[in-house]
């Protein structure tokens, strides 16, 4: 990555981003709560705000990314017989949103930006995953930036 790119980076917002996005799609983002045994800052808006934050010192790609995949988050939400909040497959629908929003945004690498959001789910089952499949993945193309990704995606800011 380029120093300039970087640099450049550091001076996002993220509140400049998400809204390149409709307000309909940042309304349901400050709305939507998800499960907090997984995500305890709750809201979906948060959330995205803290992986934004936590990957922009990657480069443009990686904060573009950090606001795209949680997207489909607002249309796969279901409730477990414990009233707990779930987003399966949400990944997969957070690229019907990139297919129709990312002409919005400054993206450097297209395909980086849509690897880190198909396959950022599976880093999370990466520890756990068979050794075939594990092998598979580690031979993606771009592996380490998923990994990464998902690195930024998991930490939580202290309170």
């Amino acid at each position: 990555m380029r120093l300039v790119n970087l640099i450049e980076s550091q001076d996002l917002t993220f509140e400049e981003y998400v809204n390149k996005l409709p307000k309909e799609i940042v309304d349901k983002l400050k709305e939507l709560k998800q499960n907090p045994i997984y995500h305890p800052e709750i809201f979906l808006y948060t959330h995205m705000k803290q992986v934004f934050n936590n990957t922009k010192k990657r480069g443009k790609d990686f904060a573009i990314a950090a606001i795209f995949h949680d997207l489909g988050k607002i249309d796969t939400l279901s409730y477990d017989d414990k009233g707990r909040p779930h987003f399966l497959g949400h990944e997969n629908t957070s690229m019907k949103y990139l297919d129709k929003y990312l002409h919005l945004f400054p993206v450097e690498n297209k395909e980086l930006v849509y690897e880190l959001v198909k396959n950022h789910m599976k880093a999370e089952h990466y520890p756990v995953m068979r050794a075939g499949h594990k092998k598979t993945f580690e031979g993606h193309p771009y592996f380490k930036h998923i990994m990464d990704f998902h690195r930024d995606d998991v930490k939580r800011e202290k309170e």
